[in-house]
C-alpha cells in the first residue's frame, strides 16, 4: 500500500506479534494495512520488534477496521 495523506493511524500494539495478528485479521476482511515500527531486535523476524508497533489503514477503512479490532481484540477506542 502506498503511503499518502489517505492513510491514518489505527492503533498501537505493545508487540509486533499482536500487530501482525491484527494485520492478518484486517486483511482477511479486505482492509489493507501498513506498519510503523520501533526498533528491531537484531536478527529477529517482524514479530519480535522491541516496543510498540503502529498499524495504519486507509481513511475510508478506518471505522470498519476499528469495529473489527474491537470485536476480536476488545480494543480501546
Amino acid at each position: 500500500m502506498k503511503r499518502n495523506s489517505n492513510i491514518v493511524f489505527l492503533q498501537s500494539f505493545s508487540t509486533g506479534l499482536l500487530a501482525k495478528m491484527a494485520q492478518d485479521l484486517l486483511e482477511q476482511h479486505s482492509i489493507q494495512t501498513m506498519f510503523r515500527k520501533e526498533e528491531l531486535d537484531a536478527g529477529s523476524e517482524f514479530t519480535n520488534y522491541i516496543g510498540p508497533a503502529e498499524l495504519w489503514v486507509l481513511k475510508k477503512d478506518y471505522q470498519r477496521a476499528k469495529r473489527i479490532l474491537k470485536l476480536y481484540f476488545r480494543a480501546d477506542e
